[in-house]
């Protein structure tokens, strides 16, 4: 007992002896563990704050997507004013930093928002760090591409005849360019976007596919097939049924006879531009719309009917695989996304009325214009009926209520549109408008998705 008696005593006196350090190491103990917890909890904040701002942020920028997809004239006004306006209803009031800064880029396919974030930091304060700043970018790609599954092929009929000439062709030349930029995505690989050309005016020039679409030799003696078609006539005239017996294109001359005048020494044929069956070449299909010139007059009905040809797949045989149309039954089948397969989609433009049949101007004013608009008008309700759906866009047509009546009964209808209206029916004015037409519809088209 005498020697526990000894221990606890050496250990009392040890205590008093080091009481002082204990305190201090303690003191210190207590702050190091206390900014370790502390920053722990600012740095822990400053990611729910990254992540509730992000969120807010992308939210913001899809909205603002879509804002632009539907406003009337691709209004990027719209879409920087509808995402500004969502993410402050979203944006966590106790978080601070400056406004964010939404604009489009990227040829206008992709709403950016940025914005520089601040959080209050009040126990790393203590270390010299009072916040914590961050910047925070979403970016909505307003045309991505196949993210919804969804293969797209889309036709444009072109009006290049001589009313086109001078600035219009140019306007023209744009607005198809920036179309096809944005329907035909770079990342085919979760669905495929191919677009077609069938430029036209008193014929449509189909290059090499003419006797396999007419029927007729390609050379008389020493000549060379024109390779310009007019309309085939007959119970096949209102229907995408492929060429044969029967149903064969008309030739240069407006007949099939074999007759000198559908051959030329030269082989050439007005419009000089052939059609293009469908594709995902965008450089090809830029090259082939910046040759476009302007002559002839206006087969509106030819260039209507050729639009649902490059659409068809009964026309498969005539195109190389890689042109060759999707089924219709996909049109209406469900993908694993949910969204249907496939869309067929013609967008039909002009700038007159279509007054020409068989290679011969009629005349504005005659009663075969009308004949040729009803003509036009029967296609694009056949056309619609097999699944197709068709956007059309006048070009400075004035008062011409003709064309302005040709083209709004061949477009189609939204479930909303007024009696007597369709949203798929453009009037441009100008070439700012036209681009605007063709940018709107190419947007209606994309589908919207963050950007990873």
């Amino acid at each position: 007992m005498p020697k526990i008696s000894s221990h606890r005593g050496s250990v009392r006196t040890f205590l008093r002896n080091s009481a002082g350090n204990v305190t201090v190491i303690f003191g210190l103990s207590c702050v190091s563990l206390m900014l370790i917890v502390g920053g722990a909890i600012d740095v822990s904040r400053v990611y729910s704050s990254k992540s509730k701002v992000q969120s807010a942020l992308d939210s913001a920028a899809l909205a603002g997507g879509r804002a632009v997809q539907l406003s009337a004239s691709h209004d990027p006004n719209a879409g920087i004013a509808a995402a500004t306006s969502y993410f402050e209803e979203l944006r966590p009031a106790s978080i601070g930093g400056g406004a964010p800064v939404f604009d489009l880029v990227e040829n206008s396919s992709v709403l950016r928002g940025t914005i520089n974030l601040s959080v209050v930091t009040p126990f790393l304060k203590l270390v010299g760090f009072p916040q914590m700043q961050a910047t925070l970018v979403s970016e909505a790609a307003i045309a991505s591409g196949g993210q919804g599954g969804t293969n797209l092929e889309i036709s444009l009929m072109l009006d290049t005849t001589g009313s086109m000439a001078g600035q219009k062709i140019e306007d023209l030349k744009e607005a198809a360019k920036d179309l096809v930029d944005i329907v035909v995505w770079n990342d085919q690989s979760a669905a495929t976007s191919r677009v077609a050309l069938a430029p036209f005016s008193a014929r449509v020039n189909v290059g090499t596919y003419m006797a396999q679409v007419s029927g007729m030799s390609v050379t008389w003696g020493s000549r060379a097939i024109k390779p310009c078609v007019t309309e085939r006539n007959g119970a096949q005239a209102f229907t995408d049924t492929a060429p044969g017996t029967s149903a064969w294109l008309n030739a240069n001359d407006g007949t099939r006879n074999s007759n000198t005048s559908n051959y030329s020494n030269s082989g050439n044929c007005s419009p000089s531009e052939q059609i293009v069956p469908l594709t995902t070449d965008k450089v090809l299909l830029k090259e082939r719309i910046d040759a476009f010139t302007a002559d002839g007059s206006t087969a509106g009905a030819l260039g209507t009917a050729w639009s649902w040809y490059l659409l068809s797949p009964k026309w498969n045989a005539i195109w190389p695989d890689a042109s060759k149309a999707g089924s219709y039954s996909d049109l209406t089948t469900l993908g694993p996304k949910g969204a249907p397969k496939l869309q067929k989609i013609a967008v039909l433009m002009t700038d007159g009325i279509y007054n020409t049949t068989g290679g011969t101007n009629c005349g504005d004013a005659s009663s075969q214009a009308t004949t040729i608009s009803n003509n036009a008008v029967a296609l694009c309700t056949a056309m619609k009926a097999a699944g197709v759906k068709v956007y059309t866009v006048g070009f400075h047509l004035g008062g011409s209520q003709l064309a302005i009546d040709t083209l709004r009964n061949c477009a189609s209808t939204a479930p909303d549109d007024p009696q007597g209206t369709s949203s798929y029916f453009f009037n441009a004015a100008s070439g700012d408008e036209l681009k605007a037409a063709f940018r709107q519809i190419a947007l209606q088209l994309s589908t919207l998705r963050l950007k990873s």
